[in-house]
C-alpha cells in the first residue's frame, strides 16, 4: 500500500513538473504558437534567414560586333575599322564583356602579325589608348583587357627585332614605339634598346638624329620605369654609344635633360658592388661631363652638385681597401678626368 502511494505521488509530481515546464515555454514565445501564451496565430518568419544574392549577369557582346572583329586582318582593314575595334574594346572594358574583349585581343594580333597592319595601328593614333590599359587589375578584368596589349606588344617587338638600320625613315617609327610602349612592357623596352644600338652603330648621322628627336628623354624614362640592373647596365652603354659625339651634336640634347645625370649618380650608388654597372655608368658620366663643362656657368654647377666626384672617390677608396686596385684604376681612367678626380 505505502509502495502504491509513493508511485501515485512521484507520478503526479512528475507530470506537474512537465505542466510547469511546458507552460513557462508557451509564456516566453510570445504566445505566437496560441497556447498558454496567448495570442493564436502561425509563427512569424526567421529573420535570419539569408537571402540568396542573384548575381548579375553581364550581357554577352552584339553577334554583328563579334563578326566584324573576327575578319580584320592586315588586308582590306581601314583606319576606320581600327578606330570601331577599340571603341568596341572600351566600351566591353567598361561593361566587363568578355567575349568582345578576346575578340579584340585575337583581332589585334592578326593585324599587328605584319608590318603594313602594325603601322596601319600606329598611323590610326590608339596606341596610347591601348597602352593606358596595362595597368588594370588582373584580377578585376585586366587577364582579358591585357590580351589586346600584348597582342601590341608581340607585333611591336617582331618589328623591332627585324627593323633595317639601313633604313633611316624607320627612326621616327622606333623612338614612337619605344615611348608609347617600352613603358609598358620591358620586352618592348629591351628590342627598342637592341634596335637604338643597331641604327647607331651603322653611321653616326643616325646617332645624331637619334639625340634630335629626343632618344635621351626616352631612355630616361625608360631606366626610369625598369630598374634591373642588366637593363640599366645596357642604357647606360647605348646612351654613351649615342653621346660619343662633338659638343656641339650632344650639348643641346641633354642640357634638356639634366636629369638624367641625377638618375644614373642614383644608380651607381644603388650598386656599388656591381663592377660592369659602376665601370659603364661611370664611362657615361664621364663623356657627358666632358661634353658639358665647356658650356655654361650654370651648367657647371648643376654638374657639380650630382655628387658623382665623390661618388668615384668614395668607389675608387672601397676597390683599393677590399685589395683590388687594378679596379679601381679603371674607374679612374674612363671618368677621373672629366670629374677632376686626381690619381
Amino acid at each position: 500500500c505505502c509502495c502504491c502511494c509513493c508511485c501515485c505521488c512521484c507520478c503526479c509530481c512528475c507530470c506537474c513538473c512537465c505542466c510547469r515546464c511546458c507552460r513557462c515555454c508557451c509564456d516566453g514565445c510570445g504566445g505566437g504558437c496560441g497556447g498558454w501564451g496567448g495570442g493564436g496565430g502561425a509563427m512569424p518568419p526567421n529573420k535570419n534567414t539569408k537571402q540568396a544574392t542573384v548575381k548579375k549577369k553581364v550581357k554577352p557582346g552584339d553577334l554583328g560586333d563579334l563578326e566584324f572583329l573576327s575578319s580584320l586582318s592586315s588586308e582590306g582593314t581601314t583606319d576606320k575599322d581600327v578606330h570601331r575595334a577599340v571603341k568596341l574594346f572600351m566600351e566591353a572594358r567598361e561593361k566587363k564583356q568578355k567575349d568582345v574583349l578576346i575578340s579584340v585581343g585575337e583581332a589585334l594580333d592578326r593585324l599587328c602579325a605584319d608590318t603594313t597592319g602594325l603601322m596601319l595601328v600606329k598611323e590610326a593614333g590608339v596606341v596610347p589608348t591601348l597602352a593606358g590599359v596595362a595597368a588594370d587589375v588582373y584580377e578585376a578584368g585586366g587577364k582579358h583587357t591585357r590580351k589586346a596589349v600584348d597582342a601590341l606588344c608581340r607585333g611591336t617587338i617582331a618589328w623591332l627585332d627585324e627593323v633595317d638600320p639601313i633604313d633611316f625613315m624607320e627612326l621616327s617609327n622606333l623612338m614612337y614605339f619605344a615611348h608609347e610602349l617600352g613603358g609598358v612592357c620591358e620586352d618592348v623596352a629591351m628590342a627598342s634598346l637592341t634596335a637604338i644600338a643597331r641604327f647607331a652603330h651603322h653611321r653616326p648621322e643616325h646617332a645624331a638624329g637619334m639625340l634630335q628627336a629626343g632618344v635621351v628623354r626616352v631612355l630616361h624614362a625608360l631606366v626610369s620605369e625598369h630598374r634591373s640592373p642588366e637593363f640599366v647596365e645596357e642604357v647606360f652603354s647605348i646612351l654613351y654609344l649615342l653621346c660619343d659625339l662633338p659638343a656641339e651634336a650632344v650639348y643641346e640634347h641633354v642640357e634638356g635633360e639634366m636629369e638624367i645625370l641625377t638618375t644614373v649618380v642614383e644608380m651607381l650608388g644603388d650598386g656599388p658592388l656591381n663592377m660592369r654597372l659602376q665601370l659603364a655608368g661611370f664611362r657615361l658620366l664621364g663623356v657627358l661631363f666632358s661634353r658639358l663643362r665647356a658650356m655654361s656657368e650654370e651648367t657647371k654647377r648643376a654638374i657639380d652638385d650630382t655628387g658623382a666626384k665623390d661618388l668615384l672617390i668614395g668607389a675608387m677608396q672601397k676597390l683599393k681597401a677590399a685589395g683590388y686596385p687594378d679596379q679601381a684604376a679603371w674607374l679612374h681612367v674612363v671618368a677621373g678626368r672629366a670629374l677632376r678626380v686626381p690619381a
